[in-house]
């Protein structure tokens, strides 16, 4: 049996590895961690035991040996509780509202009980002080959208608001935006309003929108986290990732000129068309830098390297720039109405202005960033150019 092998230079054991002239060391774990392993393994043996743990099948399941179950728990934690409520609520079922609220105990044991259904019920909508939110009225004021006397105010609670729906319908080929929009213009037109204490909500199309709006906007923050991280990693420079953020915010402004310019409303559409934007956008400026950090003089600042690396990137960005309008184009020509055309005049008018944040903008201000090592780079040429003309 071989002896240990010993390494010369930390004088520790070797497991007798060896990849390319590095051989790996010996160096097992800490006993107080191989230690708190074992008795983590240990735990979850006894847990599986004593405990539910493993599924069997879809409707089954090991009890353990001790037969604890959560639910069952529950279940007799909420019988306990509907108990011990049941003699207040009992003086409930036969007493006007008038009569609870002229009792002290009954209108505190109500009080108590309302304050924690209004928190898990309402406050998420209504806040937690009833200040309201946007689409949710103030409940905190004195005034009311349906009644504030007691009758008013249960018929709301145990029926909910009265309102009437007028529901449209609408031919395959028409879009509901364009049916919405175009009533909503004709209300406005005849003057409509509604008596005090009634409301005109449009849903369907319009509520989808917003929705996914709201989805949209829960996510985004973290898609800009893993692009951010994803281009400084790529660069390993967390300036030239600032950079091409100020190319994804001004590619954002050029498509909402573009949308400006053809004379479209911003919406919905347009948001998802500026989220594209940004992705085509900032590929232009990835191209152009990536062309010029391969150089070692335009890396370094050299304005006439730079341009020429810049030139030489035109022709992927030119023809990237040029399929992606194209593609768009049959969206501005043959179709019309509100949906599509936001969405393509913003991609292609946004793509189409942003070649000159590629070609220009991120090649002059990778210049700019770099002045400080351009110049140490072109003093040592200078002092040869002196020489040569001096000699």
């Amino acid at each position: 049996m071989a002896g240990k092998e010993i390494d010369p230079l930390t004088g520790l054991e070797t497991t007798g590895h060896e990849w390319d002239g590095v051989k790996e060391l010996n160096t097992p774990l800490p006993k107080w961690w191989l230690y708190v392993f074992y008795a983590t393994i240990l735990f979850s043996v006894v847990y599986c035991i004593l405990y539910p743990a493993w599924p069997l099948g879809t409707a089954s399941y090991t009890k353990g040996v001790l037969g604890y179950s959560s639910r069952a728990e529950l279940v007799d934690q909420m019988a306990q509780v509907r108990e011990g409520r049941g003699t207040w609520l009992a003086q409930f079922e036969d007493l006007p509202v008038e009569e609870v609220a002229e009792n002290p105990d009954l209108l505190r044991f109500a009080m108590a009980g309302g304050r924690y259904i209004f928190a898990d019920n309402c406050a998420p909508c209504h806040g937690a002080g009833g200040q309201g939110a946007p689409g949710y009225p103030v409940l905190a004021d004195d005034d009311w959208l349906w009644g504030g006397t007691l009758d008013a105010i249960m018929t709301t609670i145990n029926h909910g608001v009265r309102s009437n729906d007028v529901l449209g319908y609408i031919s395959r080929d028409a879009l509901a935006i364009d049916v919405t929009n175009a009533i909503l213009a004709r209300v406005e037109e005849e003057g409509f309003t509604v008596p005090p204490g009634y409301t005109f909500e449009v849903a369907g199309d319009s509520e989808q929108q917003a929705d996914a709006l709201g989805d949209l906007l829960t996510y985004l923050p973290v898609l800009l986290m893993l692009m951010v991280g994803t281009i400084v990693l790529s660069f390993r420079s967390n300036r030239l990732a600032a950079l091409i953020g100020v190319v994804a915010v001004l590619s954002v402004g050029l498509g909402m000129l573009s949308l400006w310019i053809g004379g479209y409303a911003r919406g919905f559409n347009a948001i998802i068309g500026s989220v594209g934007l940004v992705g085509v956008a900032i590929n232009g400026t990835i191209v152009v830098l990536a062309a010029i950090r391969a150089n070692a003089r335009s890396r370094a600042g050299e304005l006439t390297a730079i341009v020429g690396e810049t030139i030489g990137a035109t022709r992927h960005i030119v023809s990237t720039t040029a399929t992606t309008v194209g593609g768009f184009i049959p969206l501005l020509l043959f179709t019309g109405g509100d949906f599509w055309p936001p969405l393509a005049i913003v991609i292609a008018g946004g793509v189409g202005f942003s070649v000159t944040l590629s070609l220009v903008f991120t090649p002059t201000m990778y210049h700019w960033l770099h002045r400080d090592r351009a110049r140490t780079a072109e003093r040592p040429a200078l002092a040869r150019l002196r020489e040569a003309w001096s000699s």
